[in-house]
């Protein structure tokens, strides 16, 4: 759809979960950032991939607002923000 399509091509790394907090699209910034795999990783739990304790703490929260700052696992001396950005969106 439009949105994923503009979402592939955003400087940012983008993640989108189900209501179980499972991975239903992500795109290629987002696979690089989080060191995760769209062929292997999507419908996964976030949770099992990302265990970092303060993202685990701030997914936790029943509407986490601000932003995550949290160190990358990938690239040593990079600095990830997380923010959360919660929708109504059910699917159809």
């Amino acid at each position: 759809d439009r949105f994923r399509q503009a979402a592939e091509v955003m400087p940012d790394g983008v993640v989108i979960l189900d209501g179980h907090r499972h991975i239903e699209w992500m795109n290629a910034r987002a696979e690089l950032a989080l060191n995760l795999n769209s062929t292997r990783d999507l419908g996964a739990p976030i949770t099992y991939l990302l265990r970092a304790p303060e993202f685990l703490s701030y997914l936790g929260q029943s509407y986490p607002s601000g932003s995550l700052m949290l160190r990358s696992a990938r690239n040593p001396g990079q600095t990830l923000q997380i923010p959360a950005a919660p929708t109504s969106c059910a699917r159809s």
